[in-house]
């Protein structure tokens, strides 16, 4: 009898485990492409510039960080800090929706008096801060208590920012421009910003413009008088370089990479034509490139 009980104790745990991870397996595959071992890649995917700049990225949740997540703030934050909040719902977002609006007076503030180090600060948290807005809100319950010490000290943040990256090699106004620049191509589909800040809104606008490129192709259009497979390619191959030597330039433009090529994978393992699924994304990021200009972001 009791052998019996733990067996069938064993068989329910290792059921959880694997229901688990079947349910792991299918979230990663609707986000991402079954990538399989360095065997199983076709040659001319091994070629590609999008997948050189997943290749590092090696699970659903790595590079989903790298879309979504914080590049500035790694080398700023304490390593631990208390978090005691109570679990109820209702306190929680009551506490969330307190946070947030912080964070957008901090971004109207940052904006009105031109300051960049701040407004690239609060443009690198703002995909983490949108998860404050969401239901139910236990699961993020240590990010809340993280985002109010970051937002509660953060004129102090914003110097050890300046100590450990030093002066961005841009200005106020090209991030302006550049925000302007996208908002005109995306505000009937992009809404409102979320930070009441358009140049805090930046860095998901540069994303919301590739995802709108992806479903109508036409937006790519005007940009592509001297495009070429080659030239995109060289492009995009060197510009994902280039950014990992400058921490504000890879903050603003190493999400949309990711995100573009994360796109990529998925159509491309999904596509009886792999080559046209290339044809499409190189197209996409020419465009893009082209209204960005991102060497006018990078150190010189």
């Amino acid at each position: 009898m009791k052998r019996t009980y733990i067996s069938l104790s064993l068989f329910i745990i290792l059921l959880l485990v694997g229901t688990y991870a079947v349910v792991g397996i299918l979230r990663d595959s609707h986000r991402m492409a079954k990538w399989g071992n360095s065997t199983s890649i076709p040659q001319s995917m091994n070629d590609s510039p999008f997948e050189s700049i997943i290749m590092g990225y090696d699970s659903y949740y790595k590079l989903d960080e790298g879309i979504y997540g914080e590049y500035l703030w790694k080398k700023l934050d304490p390593e631990s800090y208390s978090c005691n909040l109570s679990s109820n719902e209702d306190f929680l977002k009551e506490k969330a929706n307190v946070i947030v609006q912080m964070y957008k007076n901090l971004s109207i503030n940052a904006t009105s008096n031109q300051d960049l180090i701040g407004v690239l600060l609060l443009a690198d948290l703002n995909d983490m801060m949108r998860t404050l807005t969401t239901e139910p809100l236990s699961p993020f319950a240590g990010r809340i208590c993280l985002m109010e010490n970051r937002l509660e000290n953060f004129e102090a943040y914003r110097k050890k920012a300046l100590k450990v990256y030093g002066e961005p090699s841009f200005s106020f106004d090209d991030l302006l421009n550049l925000s302007l620049t996208f908002r005109n191509f995306t505000y009937k589909t992009y809404g409102y910003p979320f930070s009441n800040s358009w140049v805090v809104d930046v860095r998901v606008l540069l994303k919301h413009f590739i995802y709108r490129a992806i479903y109508n192709e036409s937006l790519v259009e005007p940009f592509l008088s001297d495009y070429t497979p080659e030239k995109s390619t060289s492009l995009l191959t060197n510009l994902s370089a280039e950014l990992e030597k400058d921490p504000y330039a890879e903050s603003l433009f190493k999400p949309s990479l990711l995100y573009l090529a994360n796109w990529w994978s998925w159509d491309y393992h999904h596509s009886s034509n792999p080559e046209e699924v290339n044809e499409k994304y190189l197209k996409i990021f020419w465009a893009w490139y082209k209204l960005v200009s991102p060497k006018r972001f990078i150190g010189r």
